[in-house]
């Protein structure tokens, strides 16, 4: 069956990606900032994009922060306010899964520095091992490798959510919402597959399903 979903607008980086997997998922969408209507979508998915500003998990900022936009978030909180209390299912992607946990009172680690490179320079990719339980082991199995492109992750958890997978070096990879149909990963399963990643499709067919 088709579904419909709403794709909240990333900070000026493309979405083709998304759209691709998208539609090979036979997933209709829509894309912005803004919706006139939540009842015309069964979903919302919050893509990758800029740092969340540290005002917003009651921080100082690590001067490693360089671009943000209080602006930009507070519209993407809303969204996520909007189809979290019309119960919509919700997919969050690397910032994505930041922002969902800043918004239920989460905080975040401003940069990593761990024994596992996790932000690449866009030129080599990055590769890492990740330890799976719940929907991400039934799709990939026990352990799988995933792609990296973050250098900030999720510190304390956001009450409500549970660990699905994490890195060796104890990075937050996956997440999960126990009562509300919300999931997010902090790896981007919308890119192209290569010899050695996950197929990212398995996911969006399972939150597809939600």
């Amino acid at each position: 069956d088709i579904v419909r979903v709403f794709v909240a607008r990333n900070d000026g980086k493309t979405l083709t990606d998304y759209f691709k997997m998208l539609e090979s998922c036979c997933i209709d969408y829509d894309y912005g900032l803004k919706v006139d209507d939540v009842n015309l979508y069964d979903g919302l998915i919050i893509p990758g994009g800029i740092d969340i500003d540290p005002f917003f998990y009651h921080q100082d900022r690590d001067k490693t922060v360089v671009q943000t936009d209080k602006s930009f978030d507070e519209k993407q909180f809303q969204l996520l306010n909007l189809f979290y209390q019309n119960n919509k299912k919700v997919l969050g992607i690397c910032r994505g899964q930041q922002l969902i946990n800043v918004f239920f009172k989460g905080t975040l680690i401003q940069n990593i520095n761990t024994t596992i490179q996790h932000h690449n320079n866009h030129l080599n990719k990055q590769y890492h091992q990740i330890t799976n339980e719940d929907f991400m082991k039934e799709l990939y199995g026990t352990s799988c490798q995933v792609n990296s492109l973050h250098h900030q992750a999720i510190d304390q958890l956001a009450d409500g959510f549970i660990v699905v997978s994490r890195s060796d070096d104890g990075i937050i990879e996956a997440i999960r919402h126990k009562d509300y149909p919300i999931i997010a990963v902090q790896f981007h399963p919308e890119m192209p597959v290569e010899q050695h990643e996950i197929n990212g499709r398995y996911l969006f067919e399972y939150f597809k399903q939600l």
